[in-house]
């Protein structure tokens, strides 16, 4: 779970103490694996990211996808 203004700063004449700012809450759920063979000389690998809101569940989301193969010389 993320929280902060990485989007937008607020600039206000009278600034509000930390725990009373509305700063929007993001959760990231992830789902990874890996394959290794040939005593871990080659490695295929894959990873899965699904990224929302939790202010407005749903209405902001991100997915993001990793893959590849790793060899070792």
């Amino acid at each position: 779970m993320h929280q902060g203004d990485r989007c937008r700063r607020r600039f206000e004449r009278h600034p509000q103490p930390a725990w009373r700012l509305q700063l929007p809450r993001r959760a990231d759920v992830g789902l990874g694996g890996s394959y290794s063979w040939n005593d871990g000389k080659y490695t295929l690998f894959a990873e899965a990211l699904a990224n929302t809101s939790l202010n407005h569940f749903g209405d902001s989301y991100a997915y993001k996808g990793t893959f590849g193969i790793r060899v070792k010389w």
